[in-house]
């Protein structure tokens, strides 16, 4: 479990919903004291070995993530300071899943320049396009925002 939490991060998952869910599926398991055994892997190293054995079982090369990454980068930034207030999710997904794009996520607090995404690309021109595309994605604003629930319910 603590190996696919790992996974759901690297994936771009938030952390705090992903440990709720790998804990809720160990619960379903019948393991007790899911969260702390999930601490305790990832912190120990044991969840990172695990996923990179799960990642040569399905014959990838298990790596150092950054070296993972696409060799060139660009960044959508903020164009001005406050918080973000919307984002179109549909629009920043199709460009993520061409490219590998990490991002800010709804309420969180920007400043004007600071980068709201990182994006990784193996085509030289591709990197400046979708930055200008994930840019017209955020809407910035000064009101604080709570961010939308990713778990609205636990079905038993």
């Amino acid at each position: 479990m603590a190996a696919l939490a790992m996974a759901i991060c690297f994936r771009g998952m938030n952390f705090a919903e992903t440990m709720a869910l790998a804990e809720e599926m160990l619960l379903l398991a019948g393991v007790e004291g899911g969260r702390e055994l999930l601490e305790e892997r990832i912190r120990s190293g044991a969840a990172l070995a695990k996923f990179e054995e799960m990642v040569a079982a399905q014959g990838g090369q298990p790596l150092e993530m950054e070296a993972c990454l696409a060799p060139l980068r660009a960044e959508c930034a903020a164009a001005e300071c406050g918080r973000v207030q919307r984002m179109d999710c549909a629009r920043i997904g199709l460009i993520s899943m061409l490219l590998g794009a990490g991002r800010a996520t709804i309420g969180d607090a920007v400043e004007r320049g600071e980068p709201l995404a990182r994006i990784y690309a193996r085509n030289q021109q591709r990197p400046a396009s979708a930055a200008e595309w994930l840019a017209a994605c955020f809407e910035i604003g000064p009101e604080e925002v709570e961010p939308p629930r990713l778990i609205l319910e636990v079905v038993r």
